[in-house]
């Protein structure tokens, strides 16, 4: 499960956002099934962290439901909801569907 959530944070497109052009998903979130996973989301950019340590930087656009993630050389697009109290997200891609909480 972690490495289809890694390979799905591996999937980023370059995003300039600044602080005038915050996204929905900004925040720190927390895997449903796995505590000890956590990202951190914010200024374009996701760090995705494991038992505190960091395993990936990745960047991020989004384009209306649509989350599309690029780490290195790797590329995924998936589709993402949010919850009516905005702390829970839904990532979909071709690896499954993970659920996330704010934190």
């Amino acid at each position: 499960m972690l490495v289809a959530v890694l390979a799905f944070g591996m999937a980023v497109t370059g995003c300039s956002n600044d602080d005038t052009n915050v996204s929905p998903i900004d925040g720190r979130w927390v895997h449903s099934e796995y505590p000890e996973e956590v990202w951190v989301i914010g200024n374009g950019i996701i760090r995705a962290y494991w038992g505190g340590d960091l395993e990936m930087t990745a960047t991020f656009t989004i384009s209306g439901n649509n989350l599309t993630i690029r780490a290195g050389e790797e590329t995924n697009t998936g589709t993402f909801t949010l919850s009516a109290d905005g702390n829970t997200l839904t990532l979909t891609s071709a690896w499954g569907t993970d659920v996330w909480h704010r934190q």
